[in-house]
């Protein structure tokens, strides 16, 4: 018959009981890293009854089963690395600015890729932005033009020299429908301009392709 007066009615003893006394683990324990996963060795071997498996190979397969878990630990740690720089740039992303819409020329200028055949178109687009780059171009109709247009440079800068016009110009075609291509010349400014406009009917007979 049981008498500890720790005893419950129906004949079990409280957890108390000095008989049924529960040891709870410390935090320490807790915290401490687990046992390494070699000192299983003995047990292992104790569970397998084939004698060819060796204290070598059971040394070996418990070695890679703990590389494994140390490298599971690793990629957790990365993972979670990972996504707390997914959400710090999600809420970066929040605070940018909304760009304000480009001109036609600044599309243009930035899109093009940069051959021979191009560089003019690019810079004529980059000088499209200023009201007087605007004002400093000149358009030539009616000239004999080559079917290759990289020759348009060079007819661009010949009827500068024949102008007198010593600047820059940079050349490129205006596709006109059901007609020859129109040729437009971009000078350094306006005044540039005005001289070639002023000049060319008188010199554009030197030049074959304005005849």
């Amino acid at each position: 018959m049981i008498t500890d007066e720790n005893s419950l009615l129906n004949g079990k003893r409280h957890l108390t009981s000095p008989n049924y006394t529960v040891k709870k683990r410390s935090k320490s324990a807790i915290e401490e890293s687990p046992v390494p996963i070699t000192k299983y060795l003995p047990a292992v071997k104790k569970t397998i009854t084939d004698h060819c498996l060796n204290e070598t190979i059971l040394s070996k397969i418990l070695t890679a089963m703990e590389t494994l878990i140390t490298e599971n630990k690793q990629l957790k740690e990365e993972v979670g690395a990972i996504r707390t720089e997914i959400k710090e740039v999600k809420l970066q992303l929040k605070h940018v600015p909304v760009s304000t819409k480009k001109s036609f020329a600044e599309i243009v200028s930035k899109s093009l890729t940069s051959p021979s055949t191009q560089v003019s178109i690019i810079r004529a687009a980059k000088l499209a932005q200023s009201c007087d780059a605007r004002k400093s171009f000149v358009i030539v109709r009616n000239s004999e033009i080559s079917p290759d247009a990289t020759q348009d440079q060079i007819l661009g800068e010949k009827i500068a020299k024949e102008c007198g016009v010593s600047g820059k110009v940079s050349v490129f075609r205006i596709p006109v429908k059901d007609k020859d291509p129109l040729i437009k010349i971009q000078l350094e400014n306006k005044e540039e301009a005005s001289k070639m406009l002023s000049t060319f009917e008188a010199n554009k007979c030197k030049i074959n392709e304005c005849r």
